[in-house]
């Protein structure tokens, strides 16, 4: 079954309700799927590059797609969920939790922020968790997220 195929057919089988709420072709319903490409990042104080990863994920408009960063003592969960604003923008909600325990297990500091990123559809916005610092301390660490948002139907267009 092709790529395709099978992406309209788990949509169809996850959400049919909202399917049922809409007549349409194969074509339609995969216009309405968003394809999200994401790079998470772990810098040090002074930049220094420590440790990444990438993803993709499949979503629908107000769907939430959850990127789970877990390393050492640190635990980082961000929550993005696109809306679709008009043919080329969406808007992006991007929450973020991080948990830290630096050595003793009693001790674990939480953060928690929320922010909404309008991009343009095949835009890239960057994420960061914990805000930015203007002066981070040579000892701390920066996560940041860079996140892509286009449509599904434009990636097969792409050479």
């Amino acid at each position: 079954m092709r790529l395709t195929g099978f992406i309209a057919l788990t949509l169809m089988l996850l959400f049919p309700l909202h399917m049922a709420a809409q007549e349409g072709s194969v074509e339609d319903l995969l216009q309405q799927v968003l394809y999200l490409e994401f790079e998470a990042r772990l810098l040090s104080g002074n930049g220094e590059l420590l440790w990444k990863m990438e993803n993709k994920a499949h979503t629908i408009s107000g769907r939430t797609v959850d990127i789970r960063l877990e390393g050492g003592n640190v635990l980082a969960i961000s929550r993005l969920t696109p809306y679709i604003q008009g043919d080329d923008t969406v808007l992006l909600v991007a929450q973020g939790e991080v948990w830290y325990n630096r050595n003793n297990p009693r001790d674990v500091e939480y953060y928690t922020g929320m922010t909404s990123i309008p991009i343009a559809l095949g835009e890239g916005a960057i994420f960061f968790p914990l805000g930015i610092h203007d002066q981070p301390d040579q000892s701390a660490y920066i996560i940041e997220i860079e996140i892509t948002v286009d449509r599904y139907t434009q990636l097969q267009k792409k050479p």
